[in-house]
């Protein structure tokens, strides 16, 4: 029964089903209830399994790189991060294709992002000084810097409180 990987724990919310009835109820209260019970002492992040406040921690407070790619000198704090690299990277893997033009991406949260941008003209991201609107917050943070001339603490602290006001649709 153990190497079947029978999936009788099915959710009865969406189309998931898992081994283990633990492991179902895991997935219910972090997926659909939305349940971050595990908060960062370092800073606000929060999480609902232990182990991804864990990898939060080595990542972004210990800035750990434990996965180096072997084709250069990059270095990534998630193996999945590596495989992502080498996969676009060196390997030049475009996957991920526009229906509406001709464009292809490695990832496809990067073809989620054109298709926002490019064809639905989509600005999600506001500056909260002048109502200049923009499609990447990238284009946003230069904007503030040089329009604004802000220091770069002050952007931050700027685009994080813009994070948690932002309504994604």
């Amino acid at each position: 029964m153990v190497h079947e990987q029978r999936r009788d724990h099915a959710c009865p919310q969406c189309d998931a089903a898992f081994g283990h009835a633990s492991t179902l109820r895991v997935h219910v209260r972090t997926v659909h209830e939305q349940r971050k019970d595990h908060a960062c002492p370092q800073c606000d992040a929060a999480f609902g399994l232990v182990s991804d406040l864990r990898r939060h921690v080595r990542t972004v407070h210990e800035q750990r790189k434990d996965h180096a790619c072997p084709h250069c000198d990059a270095a990534f704090g998630r193996a999945s991060s590596l495989q992502v690299h080498v996969r676009t990277v060196h390997e030049q893997r475009r996957d991920h294709a526009c229906s509406q033009c001709d464009a292809a991406f490695g990832q496809a949260g990067d073809l989620s992002r054109h298709v926002r941008t490019v064809h639905e003209q989509r600005r999600d991201h506001v500056c909260l000084q002048c109502d200049a609107a923009f499609g990447h917050a990238s284009s946003l943070r230069r904007h503030v810097r040089v329009v604004h001339k802000q220091r770069e603490e002050e952007e931050e602290e700027l685009l994080l409180f813009m994070r948690t006001t932002i309504v994604r649709s």
